[in-house]
């Protein structure tokens, strides 16, 4: 296996073949990336950390032979369904050389547990990736699950758009589930004006030696330098307290309706100082009530706010844990700098969209159950979501 990644007479192969290809890739306009290939270092069985130096270097020749014939086209490589708690992906992406990382994620191997469900864990990882390079979601999935097709929904409409206002630039699931659950996600982000950009929330917490500590693989019994091993290693990093204390984080963002961004590096506050910050210090234009969860985005260019709001308990199903609807009314509160606003309600259960008018302050109650995208925009703002604007 290491001489497939060493060879020189195979790599000059490999490069023939690969140019002919990318004649064909340029003549094909709905090619958005490429990737290196499926699920990189892995046999289905074994981590191959013996030859993850040579693949990482030589998944940086394929990367060049690409870019040498189609500049801008976009390039990816992808690890198997560990979320992170697998491959180290920023060694990966940053020596191999690729403009974002896919990464694979899959219920039971991700880190989720009793107090924080997948779809959460999911979101939460793409904030750790987004820390130092783009990522987007190329598998993901609850499978061979004992969790009902209806808490399955839950948590597939949750991972969409927790992901998406956290900043991922996007999401996929290749086995068709659900489709009808992109369609708002679709209709919304169409609708934004020409010259959107998320902004970068404000609160920034620093986990670069929780997440350096997390993915030290000599910490963990089951790693065996210079061997092929199998899931336990997962297993292990799964139940880390360090990325436990991270995904805490991302839990409390969601419970204070207090946005986040993390950064590897020394600039933010702690994870220790995150924990004990008093929400009510913080200016929050928008925030669930009622033991809600909620997260939000701001436009950079226009006065234009997204935001997403569940009410979710954690059920564990097999191993697996998912948030499931939780009894009782979603109340979402508003803190505007003043002006006039219209607020569009869109009622994912039941696909209806609702605009109202909002002087800078005040709260709206919405039906049990009521899993909602609200967005709200100056009254001069128009957004092609309804006929009326």
């Amino acid at each position: 296996m290491n001489d497939y990644f060493t060879d020189p007479d195979v790599l000059a192969c490999q490069k023939l073949y690969l140019r002919e290809a990318l004649d064909w890739v340029a003549a094909e306009p709905q090619v958005f990336a490429l990737e290196i290939y499926n699920e990189q270092n892995w046999n289905g069985r074994q981590f191959m950390f013996p030859v993850e130096d040579a693949e990482i270097r030589w998944s940086r020749e394929i990367v060049k032979t690409i870019k040498k014939r189609l500049k801008r086209m976009p390039v990816t490589l992808s690890h198997p369904g560990f979320g992170i708690a697998g491959y180290e992906p920023f060694k990966w992406t940053k020596t191999a050389g690729v403009d974002f990382y896919s990464p694979h994620a899959y219920a039971g191997l991700s880190g989720e547990n009793e107090s924080i469900d997948f779809a959460a864990v999911t979101a939460a990882a793409g904030l750790i990736m987004n820390a130092g390079i783009p990522s987007f979601y190329g598998e993901w999935g609850l499978f061979n699950s004992p969790v009902p097709l209806e808490a399955k929904r839950f948590s597939h409409r949750d991972a969409i758009w927790l992901c998406l206002l956290g900043g991922e630039a996007g999401f996929q699931q290749w086995t068709n589930e659900f489709p009808e659950e992109y369609r708002w996600p679709s209709k919304v982000f169409k609708a934004l004006p020409r010259n959107f950009s998320p902004q970068r929330p404000q609160t920034v917490v620093r986990i670069g030696r929780e997440y350096a500590a997390f993915q030290d693989n000599t910490r963990y019994p089951a790693f065996k330098p210079g061997e092929f091993i199998g899931f336990d290693l997962n297993r292990q990093k799964q139940r880390d307290p360090n990325l436990q204390k991270i995904f805490a984080a991302y839990t409390r963002s969601l419970e204070t309706s207090v946005p986040i961004a993390f950064s590897l590096s020394e600039k933010g506050m702690t994870l220790d100082a995150f924990a004990a910050l008093d929400p009510a210090r913080l200016k929050r234009p928008l925030w669930a009530g009622a033991g809600c969860q909620m997260t939000w985005l701001k436009d950079a260019h226009n006065p234009l706010w997204i935001g997403y709001v569940r009410k979710r308990e954690i059920r564990g199903f097999g191993g697996q844990f998912a948030g499931v609807p939780k009894a009782g009314p979603l109340i979402i509160r508003f803190d505007l700098p003043r002006g006039k606003y219209v607020v569009r309600l869109i009622d994912l259960n039941t696909g209806k969209l609702e605009r109202r008018t909002l002087q800078s302050a005040g709260a709206y109650e919405l039906a049990e159950g009521s899993d909602s995208v609200v967005i709200v925009t100056s009254e001069s703002l128009k957004l092609a979501l309804d006929p009326a604007d």
